[in-house]
């Protein structure tokens, strides 16, 4: 798996500071990565991907404690084998606060976006859009995993509409406001 993801990211002109290998896992885990990246100052995102688990709690317990300074991404193979079994996973992770991704396009995608934007200080969003469709789509989709759309001052909506022929999604109802 690690040789395909590295010919992925040459392909697509991705880089990483570091790249791991763990192989069975024998002497090293998840979590001693964890917490080694968690503390690099040249790592900005910590991109896992993940056959099994064999160290739950240290794993949950260093994620805890770096994912909200460092996104953590994690692809995890075996979804489709078992509901049961994965929703275990699911529940952890989103304690944790780490991101799950399905494919290794959006483990890459992801991590860009990260590292190109500042880390939200909470779970409000202003969704700006081309038009009302993707607004309310984008709005539903932050609503059904646990955000909230963020309430603008009123000075800050002219403003924006002064700048830019879009569409604003800021209101409770999740609705695009026409701007």
């Amino acid at each position: 798996m690690g040789l395909s993801v590295l010919d992925w990211a040459v392909e697509h002109r991705i880089g990483f500071s570091y790249f791991v290998s763990l192989g069975e896992t024998a002497d090293v885990n998840f979590d001693d990565l964890i917490d080694y990246f968690g503390s690099d100052s040249h790592t900005s995102c910590i991109l896992i991907y993940m056959e099994h688990l064999s160290e739950a709690r240290r794993f949950l317990s260093a994620a805890r404690a770096f994912a909200r300074t460092k996104p953590i991404i994690v692809l995890k193979a075996g979804r489709k084998t078992s509901n049961r079994e994965e929703s275990p996973y699911d529940a952890a992770f989103r304690r944790a606060g780490i991101i799950r991704v399905e494919t290794v396009a959006q483990l890459f995608n992801c991590a860009h976006f990260l590292a190109l934007q500042p880390r939200p200080l909470g779970n409000r969003l202003a969704v700006i859009t081309n038009a009302d469709g993707p607004g309310a789509l984008a709005a539903d989709y932050l609503h059904l995993n646990g955000g909230k759309l963020a309430a603008l001052e009123e000075n800050h909506a002219p403003a924006i509409a002064r700048n830019s022929p879009f569409s604003l999604s800021c209101s409770e109802s999740r609705q695009p406001l026409r701007i």
